[in-house]
């Protein structure tokens, strides 16, 4: 791109995020075209995460701030989405393997189980057993 065009692209970037990104970050990005583009350099065709990574192993973070909050907005946005299409396609294979057997309070459950994962596999269940038992059990009268 010309540097006209990439002012023009970040300017309504910023626009966009105008909260988040100052009016320098055009100037920000041709500069750092041109450092990338340097002879010698192979950066030209990095992805942007790659980006971030040289910019942070070269603590160049502070030099160019609105490219690396542009870049830290959109490495981070694609992390926002996939959690709810993962758990919804976890809540359809469950739904599916069990629709037959299971009322929907405890499919609900079993789903909660299933989406959270990370957590349900870090249980003690001996403990979460005992708990069960002593809540559950039954007083037997001994006459």
């Amino acid at each position: 791109m010309e540097p006209n065009e990439i002012q023009d692209s970040a300017k309504e970037l910023q626009k966009l995020y105008s909260e988040d990104l100052e009016e320098i970050f055009g100037t920000e990005c041709v500069h750092l075209k041109s450092l990338l583009l340097s002879p010698g350099d192979e950066m030209c065709y990095l992805s942007l995460a790659q980006l971030f990574q040289i910019l942070r192993s070269k603590n160049c973070l502070d030099l160019y701030l609105n490219i690396s909050i542009s870049l830290k907005i959109y490495l981070s946005a694609p992390a926002r989405n996939c959690s709810a299409e993962r758990s919804f396609s976890v809540l359809g294979r469950i739904n599916n393997y069990l629709r037959t057997s299971q009322t929907q309070e405890r499919l609900n459950h079993v789903a909660i189980l299933a989406i959270e994962n990370d957590l349900t596999v870090k249980l003690d269940f001996e403990n979460v057993i005992s708990v069960f038992a002593i809540t559950k059990a039954r007083r037997r009268s001994f006459s």
